[in-house]
């Protein structure tokens, strides 16, 4: 159990998932751009600027942006994605685009459109499974069995690491989880 609490890296403002940090070290290069879709209070959005990240962070809540910024030199974006055309970035100008607890399908041709060659996509959110354990319940916001892994061939990604599992740390979740390369 010490070594699983001592895997997770927390700041002021939540626990930074696992999945993140561990894919997200890989990349050890500074100066790269990072793109935090729905970055919420920037848990993953100030651990990626830790590491040397020019780190956009982008969210419909803009009280949630306003604490980002205050804390950190990160750019934010206040937007809703799931407005109809809603996506300001041009085509491979990230090095990296995560994504946590979010799913809007309409959004997925545009993320790995504007990934970089070689640009990493670390993608971690809820599977359908988890409605056993509560919200999100709806399934429009929960993914299909191996929906993850299938948007990364349909895209031609270099799959480096993929999980579809039941968690139960820090809480019982069910999840996907998918680190890709654009090649």
């Amino acid at each position: 159990m010490k070594k699983k609490l001592n895997s997770i890296v927390k700041n002021q403002f939540g626990t930074v998932s696992p999945w993140i940090k561990n894919n997200l070290c890989r990349d050890q290069k500074r100066n790269k751009i990072l793109l935090d879709i729905a970055s919420g209070n920037g848990r993953h959005s100030l651990f990626a600027s830790s590491l040397g990240y020019q780190v956009i962070s982008a969210d419909l809540k803009l009280e949630k942006l306003y604490i980002i910024k205050n804390n950190n030199q990160n750019l934010t974006i206040n937007i809703d994605f799931e407005t109809k055309f809603n996506w300001p970035f041009k085509d491979n100008i990230f090095d990296v685009i995560i994504v946590t607890n979010y799913l809007h399908r309409a959004l997925f041709k545009n993320i790995f459109n504007g990934l970089k060659k070689n640009g990493i996509l670390i993608y971690e959110t809820f599977s359908i499974e988890n409605i056993q354990f509560g919200k999100p319940e709806n399934p429009d916001f929960l993914l299909k069995p191996q929906e993850l892994l299938q948007l990364a061939r349909k895209y031609h990604m270099k799959i480096i690491n993929y999980e579809e599992l039941i968690t139960n740390f820090p809480k019982n979740k069910a999840v996907q989880r998918i680190c890709t390369k654009k090649l």
